[in-house]
C-alpha cells in the first residue's frame, strides 16, 4: 500500500474556509500592512485571566495541542495575570506573503534569501511594537525552536528585550533518527535567537548542542511538564471504571522526514508500517462489532493523513460505519482518554509512555515488521504486554474483557527509568523545575509590571 499524501493547496484551502482571518491576515502581509496585521492578531488572540496576588504580568503562547497543556501545568504557580493565547497558523499566513510556497520548516533557509528574510523581520518588529500597544509582553512562549514562522519573531523579540521561550515538545528521538535530525538541525534549524529552549530529556539536549543550532547554556532539562498529572491518577483510580479500550495510532512512515532531506544519509531505511497500520485498525473496528459492550477509542494527531487514511479504511469496509460502541478521536488533547481507558494498545508513541506513568494496562504489538524498523522504535523492556500478531492481540483484548476484576499498580522503577530516559520525567516535577529555569529568565530580562489594563 503506497502512501497518500494530502497537496498543499487543499491544506491551505481548508485552512482558509475555517478562519477568513487568515486569508485578511495574509493579504494584509501582501500589502505591507504591519498596523493592520497587527490588529487582526490582536483580534484573534483569546485572553485566559488567572487570579493571583502576586505583580501583574502578561504572557503571549503562540498555541498549539499538546503545547497548551504543558504550558497550563507550568503556569499553574507561576506569577502572572494574563496568559494571551494566540494560535501560531495565524503567524504562518502571515509568513507565506513572504516566503515561497513550498517553506516549510525544513526548508526555510535553502528557499529563502536573505532579503525575504530580513523584510519579514521588519514586518514583524512593526507588529510587535504595535501589539504592545494592547498588551504589554513580558514574555513570548513557543512549543518549538524549529517552526519557520517564528524563528525570525525570535530575533525581534531578542532585540526588543522581550524572552522568547521555547517548551520544546518535539523530543521523541529514537536511536533511528539521531543522524536524520542531526542533519536536518545543522542545515535549517538554527540558529535559535531566543532567550531559552526548554527540552524534556537529554537525548534533544545533546542534539541541539552538537547540531550547533544555540549553545549549552540556552537549553535546560526539565521533563515534559503535562506528564506531572499522570503520577497522581494511581491514587484516584476508580475500581468501576468502564473498560475502555484505545488504540494509539500512528503514522505509516512514522513522521519520518521527506525523500530528499534523508537522500545524503547513508543507510537510512525510511519505516513503511502500512499493512500494519491496516491490521490494528481494522482489529479495533472487528472488535466493536464483535463486542457491543465495550467501548472502543482510536486516537490519532488529526492531522490531513490521519483523517484520509481512516476515510479509505471506512470507504472500503462498509460494514465498520456506524458502529455506535467506536469512537475516532482526531486531535486534541490525549489526558482525559487515558484517563477513562484501561487498556490502551500501539506500536510506537508518547502517548504510550504517558499511560505508562498512569499506570494504565499497555498492550504493544511486537513483530517481524516491527522489528525491521526497530531503531526507529521505542524498547518499552519488560514494562508492557506485548503480542505477536493481529490474532494474539484479539485473544489478550477478549481475555481482558473477561476478566471482571480490575487491578493497578505502582510505577515501578523499570518505568521509572523508561520515563527519565524518554521523558526526563519519573517523579511528577517538571512543571517545577520549568517554572525554576522561566523565572531565572524573567528575572534576568527584567522585566516590569503591567501597566496596562
Amino acid at each position: 500500500m503506497k502512501f497518500i499524501f494530502i497537496p498543499n493547496y487543499i491544506k491551505v484551502l481548508v485552512y482558509l474556509i475555517n478562519n477568513p482571518l487568515y486569508l485578511l491576515l495574509f493579504l494584509s502581509a501582501k500589502l505591507k500592512n504591519a498596523k493592520l496585521c497587527a490588529f487582526f492578531l490582536y483580534c484573534s488572540i483569546k485572553v485566559k485571566t488567572i487570579k493571583t496576588k502576586n505583580k501583574k504580568y502578561q504572557y503571549l503562547i503562540l498555541n498549539k495541542s499538546v503545547f497548551q497543556e504543558d504550558i497550563e501545568s507550568i503556569f499553574t504557580n507561576l506569577k502572572a495575570n494574563k496568559l494571551l493565547f494566540l494560535g501560531r497558523t495565524y503567524l504562518h499566513f502571515i509568513a507565506k506573503a513572504f516566503f515561497k510556497k513550498n517553506v516549510n520548516d525544513n526548508n526555510y533557509h535553502d528557499q529563502n534569501s536573505n532579503d525575504a528574510i530580513k523584510n519579514y523581520r521588519d514586518f514583524l518588529d512593526i507588529i510587535v511594537f504595535e501589539l504592545e500597544k494592547y498588551y504589554k509582553l513580558n514574555g513570548v512562549f513557543s512549543g518549538n525552536f524549529s517552526y519557520f514562522e517564528e524563528r525570525e519573531l525570535a530575533y525581534v523579540l531578542e532585540k526588543r528585550k522581550i524572552p522568547f521561550i521555547v517548551i520544546h515538545k518535539e523530543c521523541f528521538k529514537t536511536k533511528g533518527r539521531i543522524k536524520e535530525y542531526e542533519k536536518l538541525y545543522r542545515s535549517n534549524k538554527g540558529p535559535f535567537w531566543g532567550a531559552l529552549i526548554l527540552v524534556y530529556n537529554n537525548i534533544e539536549k545533546q542534539l541541539i548542542v552538537k547540531s550547533g543550532v544555540t549553545t549549552c547554556n540556552k537549553v535546560k532539562v526539565v521533563g515534559m511538564p503535562r506528564l506531572d498529572e499522570m503520577f497522581s491518577l494511581t491514587d484516584n483510580f476508580n475500581q468501576h471504571l468502564n473498560k475502555d479500550i484505545t488504540l494509539i495510532s500512528f503514522h505509516k512512515d512514522l513522521n519520518s522526514l521527506d525523500e530528499k532531506t534523508l537522500q545524503n544519509i547513508e543507510q537510512f531505511k525510511k519505516p513503511n508500517l502500512s499493512n500494519l497500520w491496516w491490521d490494528l485498525h481494522t482489529l479495533f473496528f472487528e472488535m466493536a462489532i464483535d463486542f457491543p459492550n465495550i467501548q472502543f477509542n482510536i486516537k490519532t494527531k488529526g492531522n490531513f493523513n490521519d483523517i484520509f487514511w481512516m476515510k479509505e479504511l471506512l470507504k472500503k469496509n462498509r460494514k465498520f460505519q456506524n458502529i455506535s460502541n467506536i469512537k475516532i478521536i482526531h486531535g486534541g488533547p490525549i489526558k482525559e482518554i487515558i484517563k477513562k481507558s484501561y487498556m490502551i494498545c500501539g506500536i510506537h508513541s508518547t502517548a504510550l509512555l504517558e499511560a505508562i506513568a498512569a499506570n494504565k494496562k499497555i498492550l504493544i504489538l511486537k513483530n517481524s515488521e516491527t522489528h525491521k524498523y526497530s531503531e526507529h522504535l521505542i524498547d518499552f523492556g519488560n514494562t508492557v504486554s506485548y503480542s505477536r500478531n493481529k490474532v494474539d492481540i484479539r485473544n489478550k483484548i477478549y481475555a481482558f474483557i473477561k476478566n471482571k476484576k480490575i487491578s493497578i499498580n505502582k510505577c515501578s522503577n523499570d518505568k521509572k527509568k523508561l520515563l527519565k530516559h524518554w521523558l526526563g520525567n519519573s517523579d511528577g516535577n517538571a512543571s517545577k523545575r520549568a517554572r525554576k529555569e522561566i523565572l531565572k529568565i524573567l528575572k534576568k530580562y527584567r522585566q516590569k509590571p503591567c501597566v496596562h489594563a
